[in-house]
């Protein structure tokens, strides 16, 4: 039968993915001796071609290296000394697959590369758009495998497959031993490696024929030990922390917590590594890394730095003078914060001093101050709000041993008050049994309100007694309980006031806002105090 050769032209066509829907082998690689004749089998499939298909094969230059480009592969197989046999043409059919068995023999050891083509024919007797398998068959008369490189072991074990007998092998091109192979073409021979890079080959004894080079690098030498930087907070309150530094590029660094590893990961091509979700033991933890290079040889343990884990069972609990406040058109309304130390029960721990920072969350809102001293236990700050809506506040400290709290305030119109007032009250109509059960209530009633009244006036006179004897003990002025302002100064559009009690100072941050309301007014509530602004004569 005539074969339709495939022009030159279309060999960059070779490749697409679909040619009259039949599928082949992308590219097969063999190894074996040059004296063996082997075959091998390709799988061809259709989807939903159904006719002839035409097989050829065509061949490029050896050069020890396989190039895809369809262009080098212009000889024959009978041009480079290469018996090949194979189906010239078979037929397949819709959605099946059809096995495509080549045998193979050489004359001379080389690396040989083949193109195997498919072209489906038509109808017509005309080819379709071809398919092509690459081939590499590395029939070299000595070929060694490739060894694992960097190694930190002095002794490798090299293998591979010769048709030659015996061997000589070479190490950096000095005699390193030989090797009889006495049953088939497969060999192991083991050879001591130098310090640095080894070039191993073989050469077949009394000939010239050589084995493809394998280079391994012998590192026997343990890295720098790493450096964890930066260094972790002496203090935390997660279990969990993340470990960063530096060590030799591409190694595998091994992070320990009181000598047990937590974690490992590899150092970038530059040294850097980051390791996250370390686990922390409660109480003390020691900390330190180990890093294995690509060789395997590890170093010494990284400087340890030490991080105190602690559950935390202090927190913050925000309390508020009130959480609904209204708000009037045409004006603003403030809320007293307060912001207690406590523990796990709840109780107020008043000998703890920190600093505690206020924020706002949400919500159009200003704070009087934000960052506030505590004192025993405690700290208050105002926030003011001409908008309504909800506003939430956040306060925490930087000690990683007590937790934050928030709270959320609501401001809202008198309309809206009235009509949640109005909707709370609502009743619906009475019978006229419920009114005559009304009336026979009515002076157990008059009694109730009666003793509400007394309740109400007696708390009312017990508070003025108590008033009356709290002034009395300040002083005349009345700012025994007050903090006076002895200082003003403004930071950009911020004023820094300073206030005094006692022989105690703080310092304080007003927005201009606030500061305008305690020029003005001269005296305003701050939590459970009151700073009064004195202007000097």
């Amino acid at each position: 039968m005539k074969r339709i050769l495939l022009p030159l032209f279309l060999f960059s066509l070779i490749g697409i993915s679909s040619a009259a829907d039949i599928i082949v082998p992308s590219a097969e690689s063999y190894h074996v001796p040059y004296t063996d004749e082997f075959t091998f089998t390709l799988v061809v499939s259709s989807e939903d071609y159904n006719g002839r298909i035409i097989v050829e094969d065509r061949w490029a230059e050896p050069c020890g290296v396989c190039a895809k480009n369809p262009a080098l592969y212009n000889r024959t197989a009978s041009d480079l000394g290469i018996e090949i046999s194979y189906e010239n043409e078979f037929h397949i059919s819709e959605r099946t697959a059809h096995d495509l068995k080549v045998a193979i023999k050489v004359d001379t050891a080389d690396v040989y590369c083949g193109l195997i083509i498919f072209t489906p024919i038509d109808t017509g007797g005309s080819g379709i758009l071809s398919r092509g398998t690459w081939i590499t068959m590395d029939m070299r008369g000595i070929s060694l495998s490739p060894a694992t490189s960097p190694t930190n072991k002095t002794a490798l074990n090299i293998t591979g497959l010769s048709s030659e007998k015996p061997l000589e092998i070479y190490l950096n091109q000095n005699p390193a031993g030989t090797v009889e192979i006495t049953r088939g073409n497969n060999f192991t021979a083991a050879i001591m490696l130098s310090e640095g890079d080894n070039k191993i080959i073989m050469k077949a004894v009394g000939s010239e024929l050589r084995s493809n080079p394998i280079y391994v690098t012998l590192d026997t030498i343990p890295p720098d030990a790493p450096i964890i930087s930066p260094i972790p907070p002496p203090s935390v309150n997660e279990s969990t922390i993340t470990i960063s530094g530096t060590s030799e590029a591409e190694s595998i660094v091994h992070i320990f917590v009181n000598e047990i590893e937590k974690n490992n990961g590899s150092a970038s091509d530059s040294g850097d590594f980051t390791l996250s979700n370390i686990d922390l033991d409660v109480g003390n933890n020691t900390i330190t890394a180990i890093a294995v290079d690509r060789a395997g040889n590890p170093n010494n343990e990284s400087a340890p730095v030490y991080v105190i884990y602690s559950e935390s069972k202090k927190r913050i609990q925000l309390s508020a003078d009130k959480t609904t406040t209204i708000l009037h058109e045409g004006e603003s309304a403030t809320c007293n914060i307060t912001a207690l130390v406590v523990d796990e029960t709840g109780t107020p721990m008043e000998n703890t001093t920190v600093t505690i920072n206020f924020s706002i969350v949400s919500g159009n809102a200003v704070l009087l101050t934000r960052a506030v001293e505590a004192y025993r236990g405690g700290a208050a700050t105002m926030i003011e709000c001409d908008d309504t809506g909800d506003v939430t506040i956040k306060a925490e400290t930087s000690s990683p041993d007590i937790g934050g709290d928030s709270l959320t305030i609501s401001f809202t119109s008198p309309e809206s008050a009235l009509s949640s007032g109005n909707e709370t009250n609502e009743t619906m109509p009475a019978s006229d049994s419920d009114d005559r059960s009304r009336s026979r209530n009515i002076p157990s009633l008059l009694i109730y309100i009666l003793v509400a009244v007394a309740i109400v006036v007696a708390g009312f006179l017990l508070y003025t007694k108590i008033t009356k004897k709290r002034k009395g003990q300040a002083g005349e002025m009345g700012d025994g309980l007050s903090w006076v302002v002895s200082a003003m100064e403004k930071k950009g559009v911020d004023y820094m006031i300073t206030i005094e009690k006692d022989g105690k100072k703080k310092a304080l941050k007003l927005n201009e806002k606030l500061y305008k309301k305690l020029i003005k007014k001269r005296k305003m509530t701050f939590g459970k105090h009151t700073i009064v602004f004195k202007p000097k004569k």
